[in-house]
């Protein structure tokens, strides 16, 4: 059954990408939506369900006025025609969890599987991106969803203890990040969104492995120095922290905004980063610093091979920067 709802995602995906109208996009969003509730609803328990009711309304709320906006600038001119879209970029901006329509994000996060979470902070944004990369927007209220995003994501995480609202937040700081690159280049948005998915994908591998949950875990878990090593190193990149692979998206982006002259927004970035960068680092050290490591070799298993490849992937960045 979930390879049905898989391909029910990918047919979505596929639609938006091939589709020139924005009513097919709104069809495709729809067709995204459906797919992935039964993955909420992978385990039969109250939280999950109770996840699942708040990510169906949201989407419907935003799906209205998807769709109203839709409508009402097919049928207007000139400045009206301007306003209505200003509803379709409202509904994306919810679709996505960019700040300050965020509240859905973390209010469902923490009953999730983490590969769910993984498709959530992921899988489910893609949608919304290639409409954006598709359309002209009004450049006031990109720039308010940029800063308000990386100002939210980086405050939001600070005070958090659970990890998936800490990667939920992150994601939001992200979420920022690539609104940003909308402006630049279509490249750019690709390979930041890549090197966030993947990154995302490596720390989201650990933790499942080693079954964590909680930040106090990751300094009281008896961790060998492999798995430590493997949280910090992605831990660290994901933060952005040079010259880590994660930051060299960063840095790319910040280069060409200078090069646009909008040097407010590179110092306003910079200092949310350094927000976001506070709790990865925070983590980083209960995993592999501030504890007693277990000098002990495990067993290999796929999801460990699988994870550690990425945290070579991490270290990459090394190599890029001795290089430039």
């Amino acid at each position: 059954s979930f390879i049905l709802f898989s391909g029910m995602i990918a047919c979505s995906l596929i639609l938006v990408s091939c589709s020139s109208s924005l009513s097919m996009c709104w069809l495709g969003l729809e067709l995204n939506t459906l797919g992935f509730i039964p993955f909420i609803l992978k385990d039969n328990s109250s939280g999950p369900s109770e996840s699942s009711v708040k990510y169906f309304l949201t989407q419907a709320f935003a799906s209205s006025i998807l769709l109203l906006g839709i409508l009402s600038a097919s049928d207007s001119l000139g400045s009206e025609a301007e306003s209505m879209h200003l509803f379709v970029l409202l509904a994306l901006f919810v679709k996505l969890g960019v700040a300050p329509f965020h509240g859905w994000v973390p209010s469902m996060a923490e009953p999730l599987h983490w590969w769910v979470l993984f498709m959530l902070l992921t899988v489910q944004k893609v949608n919304p991106l290639i409409i954006f990369l598709s359309q002209s927007w009004m450049p006031k209220f990109m720039f308010i969803g940029v800063c308000f995003s990386v100002l939210v994501g980086g405050i939001g995480g600070i005070c958090e203890v659970r990890l998936r609202k800490i990667l939920v937040f992150s994601s939001i700081s992200h979420m920022g990040w690539v609104l940003a690159t909308l402006f630049l280049s279509t490249s750019l948005i690709v390979l930041y969104f890549v090197s966030y998915s993947l990154l995302l994908a490596a720390v989201v591998a650990v933790i499942c492995k080693l079954n964590l949950q909680h930040l106090v875990q990751m300094s009281s878990s008896n961790l060998s120095v492999g798995w430590g090593a493997a949280v910090f190193i992605n831990l660290l990149s994901l933060g952005g922290l040079p010259p880590f692979f994660g930051f060299l998206p960063k840095w790319m982006v910040l280069e060409m905004l200078v090069l646009e002259g909008l040097y407010s927004l590179v110092i306003f970035m910079i200092f949310s980063s350094l927000l976001v960068l506070y709790y990865y680092l925070r983590m980083a050290f209960s995993s592999f610093i501030l504890k007693k490591m277990n000098w002990t070799f495990e067993e290999v298993s796929y999801l460990g091979t699988w994870s550690t490849s990425l945290s070579l992937f991490s270290l990459g960045g090394l190599i890029v920067s001795f290089l430039f």
